[in-house]
């Protein structure tokens, strides 16, 4: 199996970090990739990395009187 350097898994985490950050500039959403890509130190010298998934909820008010049907 071969192993990847620290040095580099790190450098990619930096990469997407960067990605996200454009991505989400042009779709004009208000999220911090560090919130959705996360880095957490654990025990000794080992680092986790964790996806999380970034939701944003909508409410509709269709009982409103200026409400017009979604189709």
């Amino acid at each position: 199996m071969r192993r990847i350097p620290r040095t580099a898994i790190k450098e990619y985490v930096k990469r997407l970090h960067q990605a996200l950050v454009l991505a989400f500039r042009e779709a004009n959403l208000r999220i911090d990739p560090r919130e959705v890509l996360t880095v957490e130190k654990s025990v000794g010298n080992q680092v986790l990395y964790r996806w999380k998934g970034a939701v944003d909820v909508v409410h509709l008010d269709l009982t409103a009187s200026n409400a017009r049907p979604l189709w």
